[in-house]
């Protein structure tokens, strides 16, 4: 919606050059629609101006301004990151759609929307979840593009966010494109991001996994003992299955058994601490207790 079209009462009377406001090829500038918001806000606390968001995808496959296969892979990716970033808000408030498209490279209009005051009338100043969900997401691009290591800080700990930013970033090397975010926000300001090549390679280096292995003792009650030299440990509620346990050491071993045991934890790491393929390898029993109640969690 226009700005002028919400607010038709403040330009009454004036000749003001549609060049300053929006039109089909150039959306409205981020100092004029603070500018019109600071003047309304003297009027009414509560003003804003609607918020919309340009989703724009450039590279040979979008050249044509076509929705295709690939893009819509992204936009789901997209919608993934959004929901992962605001996981106590309703999916329902988070939906993303789109509003129209526009010729050249293929961008997307979405209007995020703002939320109401209880009486259904006046608008509150602050965003509403979708929008609060794209300033995230555009600071985590930014980050992606120009500062991946404060991207390790601004995330930590958020596994999910973590696994939806990568699989955006796989769809947008499987399609071979460049995303960027225009966000033109409820208060009158802008912000953009974008992924390019040099995103999608800062990208590559965070979740690459490299290989890790270190001494460490483990210790829990036997759960489960293998005649292939594996004995499996309640710690907890984990499992950790240690291999290359010699026949002798199994044999002398019993269910409910208490030990503690040194082996080489192997495991892969990327640049989030995020950790897969672990193994345990027996090294030697550093303490074998008597049989414990397993006890039931």
């Amino acid at each position: 919606m226009s700005i002028r079209d919400q607010y038709p009462d403040a330009f009454d009377g004036l000749d003001v050059d549609d060049d300053f406001f929006d039109d089909e090829e150039d959306l409205p500038s981020s100092f004029l629609r603070a500018a019109l918001l600071d003047g309304l806000q003297k009027f009414d606390t509560g003003a804003t101006v609607s918020p919309f968001l340009d989703v724009k995808l450039t590279g040979e496959l979008f050249d044509g301004g076509i929705f295709n296969a690939e893009a819509a892979d992204i936009i789901v990716r997209l919608q993934n990151e959004i929901n992962a970033v605001s996981p106590g808000a309703a999916a329902a408030d988070l939906k993303i759609g789109i509003g129209q498209f526009s010729p050249g490279s293929l961008i997307m209009h979405v209007q995020p929307g703002a939320p109401l005051m209880e009486d259904g009338q006046l608008r509150v100043p602050s965003p509403g979840p979708l929008e609060g969900a794209l300033h995230r997401v555009v600071d985590i691009h930014d980050s992606l593009e120009t500062d991946p290591e404060s991207l390790v800080r601004q995330t930590e700990g958020e596994t999910d966010v973590h696994d939806r930013v990568r699989q955006l970033v796989e769809s947008l090397d499987k399609a071979g494109a460049a995303l960027a975010l225009d966000l033109y926000q409820s208060d009158g300001k802008r912000r953009q991001s974008v992924v390019t090549e040099r995103g999608r390679e800062n990208a590559r280096r965070l979740f690459e996994r490299k290989p890790v292995e270190s001494p460490e003792i483990i210790a829990g009650g036997v759960d489960r003992l293998d005649g292939a030299g594996k004995v499996r440990l309640r710690v907890g509620k984990s499992r950790p299955e240690i291999e290359d346990v010699p026949e002798s050491v199994v044999q002398s071993l019993r269910i409910g058994q208490y030990l503690r045991v040194l082996v080489t934890y192997q495991r892969s790491v990327d640049s989030f601490k995020e950790r897969t393929d672990e193994r345990w390898r027996f090294i030697e029993l550093a303490q074998q207790d008597e049989i414990l109640p397993i006890e039931e969690n």
